[in-house]
């Protein structure tokens, strides 16, 4: 699954929700992040470390240091993720379910090294092909900014199952529908962006953002910021 992002408080309660999880205390956790989410993922997790196999079942990685390892040129190297990561998680994976978090693939696409994000999910989903676990992906990715459009966000979408909500209990759905209404628009019931929906599920807030920017390029500039307008102002209000 994957989690776009503007605010760390939000991204840190989903991805700690995710590493408890129902299995919390058969699952192995594998953390490859940033400084500052390591950190605070450890101090979300430490009041139900009883509900999980602590001794060696938690390894803590470094999102920079881990892609210094297994990126000795502008890309992914296979055999180099196998031997750091994969190797960690086929261990784990023989002694009961595993859950990881990931801020690689993210980074590198802030950096706009999208390709090299798109091989690194590629080198993911190899993987799961042969070890099962469960992978969790935050990508720092405003859904109001321009590019987050069908074919920018083609790159991390289409290797990914589930898109999560990127905004609390649909307050973003609100206010992009009462943006489209003051414009006149009507978006379909069924929102399906080709290629993208194909491959993954995604919430009706962030369809409805890229199916507005494909079929109304002109309109959409206006109609978002005034959704973004209305968004702000409710978080603000609450």
């Amino acid at each position: 699954m994957v989690q776009c992002y503007q605010s760390d408080e939000f991204l840190l309660g989903a991805a700690a929700r995710f590493l408890l999880g129902r299995d919390a205390g058969t699952s192995f956790i594998v953390i490859i992040a940033t400084p500052a989410h390591r950190l605070a993922l450890v101090k979300r997790l430490k009041p139900n470390s009883d509900q999980m196999p602590w001794v060696g079942g938690l390894r803590l990685m470094d999102a920079d240091e881990t892609l210094a390892q297994i990126m000795p040129r502008d890309t992914p190297d296979r055999a180099r993720f196998d031997q750091v990561v994969g190797s960690l998680v086929r261990q784990f994976a023989t002694r009961g379910s595993v859950r990881i978090y990931g801020d690689m693939a993210g980074e590198l696409y802030r950096a706009g090294k999208r390709r090299a994000s798109a091989a690194l999910e590629d080198l993911w989903n190899e993987l799961a092909r042969s070890v099962d676990f469960d992978l969790f992906c935050a990508y720092p990715i405003d859904v109001f900014d321009p590019a987050f459009e069908e074919r920018s966000s083609d790159s991390f979408l289409h290797n990914h199952r589930r898109l999560l909500p990127s905004s609390p209990a649909g307050s973003l759905e609100a206010a992009l529908r009462l943006a489209l209404e003051k414009a006149g628009l009507t978006p379909p019931e069924r929102m399906r962006v080709p290629g993208i929906h194909d491959r993954a599920r995604m919430p009706a807030a962030e369809a409805m953002i890229l199916w507005l920017r494909a079929a109304y390029p002109r309109q959409a500039p206006a109609v978002l910021a005034q959704a973004e307008r209305y968004y702000r102002n409710a978080a603000r209000a609450e």
